[in-house]
């Protein structure tokens, strides 16, 4: 067993192995799988590599907060699994238990040569958007209310960055709920959660995948990698398969904005004391100043 874990979370994970009789595998494993050690431990789950008596290898995730306070539907996430990984876009799901917080898939390697080639995140944003619908929506303007509600402790200079913008964001907020196209989106697709494996390139974490805009699942890549000016319009290139137009740049800025002020508002109501989020401050007030000029397409 892995040590040191708190009481509850090592309790979980024994129950999660003791059920390895009901984990979906082909062939059925032999016996109870054993703990290779911890692959990360974020804000809101903690990640254990496992191995099976014949050498297959399992990711458990156990969730450390509840999933329902961020807008996660577990649900809606077993579902998108099983269609990603039919289109050959995600690792295999094994098993899960939302009793328990718990989810098993099976373990990719990642290549040690891997690179980020955006052509290939394009491809992959486009394959995950045309995978089967859910019935799981992001609502983005009750994720801004409810992380609004919930912020903690900001300096006064982003307080007040934060509070000048609130009634752009509205705005933006209230013109994408016009919008209805819709499709499925993974909605975290940083380079955190995308894996070269055997040379092709997969997306992990799908918790908070559901029905949303595809601008926004591209404003998450532009924004959480910090993507410069020129490997956007790269981006766009590929995604789009055309040269991009004003109208795109419009649409792609709009959902950065609110890309941008819900990640700020994320860090300030989970991790004040992270000093991360206060070095974004300039990011979402060039973004703003971006859509105050260009306006919404």
């Amino acid at each position: 067993m892995v040590t040191p874990l708190p009481r509850d979370r090592q309790l979980r994970l024994a129950q999660v192995l003791g059920q390895w009789r009901h984990w979906s595998c082909l062939p059925a494993l032999g016996a109870e799988p054993t703990v290779q050690g911890e692959l990360s431990a974020g804000f809101s789950n903690a990640s254990y590599r496992v191995t099976s008596d014949d050498g297959r290898q399992f990711v458990v995730r156990l969730d450390g907060v509840d999933p329902a306070h961020h807008g996660i539907s577990r649900q809606a996430e077993w579902h998108a699994l099983h269609s990603a990984f039919e289109a050959g876009l995600t690792a295999q799901p094994c098993y899960f238990n939302p009793d328990l917080g718990a989810l098993v898939c099976h373990y990719l390697p990642e290549d040690e040569d891997s690179r980020d080639d955006l052509e290939d995140v394009a491809q992959l944003l486009r394959r995950i958007h045309a995978l089967p619908a859910l019935h799981h929506r992001l609502d983005l303007q009750e994720r801004t209310i409810r992380y609004r509600r919930h912020t903690g402790t900001m300096d006064s200079a982003t307080d007040a960055l934060l509070r000048s913008l609130t009634a752009t964001v509205d705005e933006v907020l209230a013109w994408q709920r016009t919008q209805n196209d819709r499709c499925l989106c993974h909605n975290d697709l940083l380079a955190a959660n995308r894996l070269y494996s055997g040379g092709k390139l997969y997306a992990l974490d799908w918790e908070y995948c559901a029905m949303g805009s595809r601008w926004f699942d591209l404003a998450v890549v532009c924004c959480g990698d910090e993507l410069a000016p020129e490997n956007v319009e790269r981006l766009l290139y590929s995604y789009l398969q055309r040269a991009p137009e004003s109208g795109d740049r419009q649409y792609l800025a709009a959902y950065s904005l609110l890309y941008r002020y819900i990640e700020m508002l994320w860090y300030a109501a989970t991790s004040p004391e992270n000093m991360e989020w206060r070095n974004k401050s300039g990011a979402l007030r060039t973004t703003a100043e971006r859509v105050k000029s260009n306006g919404l397409p």
